[in-house]
């Protein structure tokens, strides 16, 4: 890695890192000196941290659709590699429109209208949602982000770290940013914070009464940071569309690499 891509990776890492520990240290904060009145808030529905599990996906669902629909006469016309990073980024926006819609339960948390008697009965928080109807609804789809979180979050950049062995650059076109690797164990991190005093019966750490809630905020914060990675990455490689080669940022170093046309 050159000196160049290894002065940009480290100054990424420096602030995804303070990005991931800024916010639980504000949330230790507002409880050590807030009312809690103002932390209730905090942790509520219509406070902050549920707020950003709306505007986070629906951020980087803005970043995907924006990148597609802008360049959408040329994209019939690419190559494999950067068909293959487009549909990635189309399925990545549609699973966060689902996300967005269903963390402010289709818009009820902002238009406050009343759940229908009917669909009451098989919710059980009462809300136009989908993921509060049953245990597979809400559990399922969250062990499948969690998953993806830990494997490409952190067992991808860790195993890159720890092996000089190369991906193909078919696949690595779509490999996480090595940046994310501070979201991702600050998102695992904190689900520690909720099994652990599960497992020990004890309440959990006072600072973070909705440990999950905080959790849900690195996995969209990660989904973000792919979805501006790839659409750097399409960029590039669309503006060297009229020559006989594509430029593509690897998530390596994200340094410049050449694949024949």
């Amino acid at each position: 890695m050159a000196d160049g891509s290894l002065t940009k990776t480290t100054g990424l890492w420096r602030r995804t890192l303070g990005l991931s520990l800024l916010i639980p240290a504000l949330l230790m904060l507002v409880r050590g000196v807030g009312s809690d009145h103002f932390l209730a808030w905090v942790w509520s529905e219509q406070g902050p941290l549920e707020l950003s599990h709306v505007l986070i996906p629906l951020l980087a669902m803005g970043i995907g659709l924006f990148t597609l629909w802008s360049h959408r006469s040329i994209l019939p016309t690419m190559q494999t590699e950067l068909k293959w990073l487009t549909a990635a980024m189309l399925g990545l926006s549609l699973m966060c429109f689902a996300i967005a819609g269903e963390e402010a339960s289709w818009g009820q948390h902002l238009m406050g209208w009343s759940t229908p008697e009917s669909w009451s009965e098989v919710n059980d928080q009462q809300e136009t949602n989908l993921h509060n109807t049953s245990s597979w609804a809400d559990q399922k789809p969250r062990a499948i982000v969690e998953l993806g979180v830990v494997v490409f979050g952190i067992m991808w950049p860790v195993w890159h770290l720890l092996t000089s062995q190369e991906i193909r650059k078919k696949w690595a076109i779509l490999l996480p940013p090595m940046m994310v690797l501070p979201v991702a164990l600050c998102g695992e991190g904190v689900r520690l914070l909720e099994m652990i005093p599960r497992q020990l019966g004890t309440a959990s750490p006072s600072a973070f009464p909705r440990p999950s809630e905080l959790q849900e905020f690195y996995f969209y914060t990660f989904f973000a940071l792919c979805m501006w990675t790839w659409r750097q990455r399409l960029l590039t490689g669309l503006a060297e569309a009229d020559t006989r080669e594509v430029t593509i940022l690897l998530p390596q170093s994200e340094s410049s690499d050449r694949l024949a046309a």
